[in-house]
């Protein structure tokens, strides 16, 4: 029996209903207002390659980066249902956040009771929706968040009742999983312990566990060779990912975990601290539901490790576990005399409150573009829009077009192919052995296609650019474009709106910001 339903007072059926429908309520509301954020650039390549797959061009094909397809796919999937925009897009990531929330319900229910349940489902809207993790953006660890839960809710029906199928069903979620992000393997690493800690049919449980985990992997697989882009996989999510996860020193990660994690806790810190308060609990009372949790929060915290890049919303994949340990400290608390479980519930509520007052422009915005300056800063994510638009308008369909800089969302917007097959140019500036080696394949591949336009971002956040950084693409792109093409537009970032010039008066605008996206047109059309 859940063990609030031992407290002296139950909460009833209905109250938690209700309080339920008020948390995904309130999660509807919240994400409904940010659903015409525009895209960012990660965003932008899920979308590119998404659209690819929808007119029947495989992923990695003409274009690729060190993701496993998995995000690409689940893109192509919400824009079949929600459209190819990007409220499109962000309403489907509303429906995939609404789903992680009723599972983290149901698990919270069923590890600590109603309350947990409630308690943790509401946390996690609060957590996952915050700026410090930009959970206002599709990022791929939230299909991450909700196959993982899928498989940890089965693993626990499955290793109480020693279900195989609902083993084998936890195998294939976390296998599904890996399909979008390399490092969720941990996942099915924790499965395999869990299984074993069980000690009740362990082999059997263990190798039907192994094999639903397997059946994604080897679809994935099979789907990309008969593609014949298997080779082209290969080379980005092995090779080309093996040096993006190798740049970072040890030294240079902890500097970005202390930046980082700050960012992510801000005004989440109280339930921040409920969960902290829910892992002393835990340990003292050393009961199985509690490791289990314990297990899932290190094995998100080791996904989210690899290259030592800290970002924020790579921590995504720790915000359930600190969500259902926030419902166990609830949970204890509401087992307490009425005094104390009343200010249990009370706290519990101003933690969620907290951060959605004190981020309340967040929420508010009047505007997307708005909205964007607040959470990116300078990012030309607004300009890619309009800068797409004026492509698609003076392009034909089969024109293909360049990039010089980390704005994938242009391909999508302008519904527009790349000239070429490097959609980001961050590799470009990074510190490893392929650095050189991609700057010259793109240069090959922008001359060979000579595409009708090509847009220079000139903008640091979009280049990544270091000290250390390799200079030959730049004054490759200074020569060509000089030879080859004539400046046709430019959107000069501003922080108050910016300006947008085009045909033969960019030519002579002077720019207000040091930052531009500047769109060239081929002279020999």
């Amino acid at each position: 029996m859940p063990q609030d339903e031992k407290a002296p007072r139950r909460f009833s059926r209905r109250v938690i209903w209700l309080a339920l429908a008020l948390v995904l309520i309130s999660d509807i509301a919240m994400r409904w207002r940010l659903r015409e954020c525009p895209l960012e650039r990660d965003e932008g390549e899920y979308a590119y390659l998404g659209q690819l797959i929808l007119e029947g061009t495989a992923p990695y094909a003409i274009a690729g980066n060190h993701k496993f397809p998995g995000s690409y796919l689940a893109y192509a999937a919400i824009m079949k249902l929600f459209g190819e925009t990007t409220s499109g897009i962000h309403t489907g990531m509303l429906v995939i956040s609404l789903a992680s929330t009723l599972l983290i319900f149901g698990l919270g229910r069923r590890l600590w009771g109603n309350c947990a349940g409630v308690a943790a489902s509401a946390a996690w809207v609060v957590l996952s929706i915050s700026a410090g993790v930009f959970g206002n953006a599709g990022h791929l660890a939230h299909f991450v968040v909700l196959t993982m839960l899928a498989g940890a809710l089965l693993l626990w029906r499955g290793t109480e009742r020693g279900n195989g199928w609902n083993v084998a069903a936890s195998g294939l979620f976390f296998g599904i999983s890996i399909v979008f992000r390399q490092t969720s393997v941990v996942f099915v690493l924790f499965g395999l312990a869990w299984l074993w800690s069980t000690r009740n049919k362990t082999w059997r449980l263990g190798a039907i566990y192994l094999a639903g985990s397997l059946i994604p992997l080897l679809a994935v697989a099979i789907w990309l060779w008969v593609a014949g882009v298997f080779y082209q996989f290969w080379s980005w999510t092995f090779t080309q990912a093996a040096a993006y996860g190798s740049e970072l020193s040890l030294v240079e990660g902890e500097e970005q975990f202390l930046r980082a994690t700050p960012l992510v806790i801000g005004w989440n810190v109280l339930i921040w601290l409920g969960a902290a308060l829910g892992m002393v609990a835990t340990f003292r009372t050393k009961i199985r539901e509690g490791w289990f949790v314990i297990g899932l929060f290190l094995s998100g915290f080791i996904a989210l490790t690899p290259g030592f890049y800290f970002r924020e919303h790579y921590y995504l994949q720790i915000l359930p576990s600190v969500a259902l340990l926030f419902g166990a400290a609830l949970a204890k608390g509401w087992q307490l005399s009425v005094p104390w479980r009343l200010m249990a519930v009370s706290a519990a509520v101003v933690a969620a409150l907290l951060p959605t007052i004190a981020e309340r422009s967040y929420f508010l915005e009047s505007s997307a573009t708005a909205l964007a300056r607040h959470i990116y800063g300078g990012n030309p994510f607004p300009e890619a829009v309009e800068v797409a638009r004026y492509i698609e308008a003076h392009s034909d369909s089969k024109d293909e077009i360049g990039v010089l800089g980390s704005e994938p969302e242009i391909f999508f917007y302008a519904h527009r192919h790349s000239a070429t097959s490097l959609i980001y140019t961050y590799p470009l500036m990074e510190h490893q052995p392929h650095a050189h080696e991609m700057q010259e394949r793109m240069a090959t591949e922008l001359e060979r296609k000579s595409p009708k336009f090509i847009v220079f971002v000139n903008a640091p956040t979009s280049w990544g650019e270091r000290a250390d950084s390799d200079m030959f693409i730049f004054e490759w792109a200074s020569r060509f474009l000089a030879r080859e093409y004539q400046l046709d537009g430019e959107a000069d970032i501003l922080a108050d709106g910016s300006q947008f010039v085009w045909g033969p008066a960019a030519t002579g605008y002077h720019p207000h910001s040091p930052y531009t996206v500047d769109v060239y047109r081929r002279v020999n059309n």
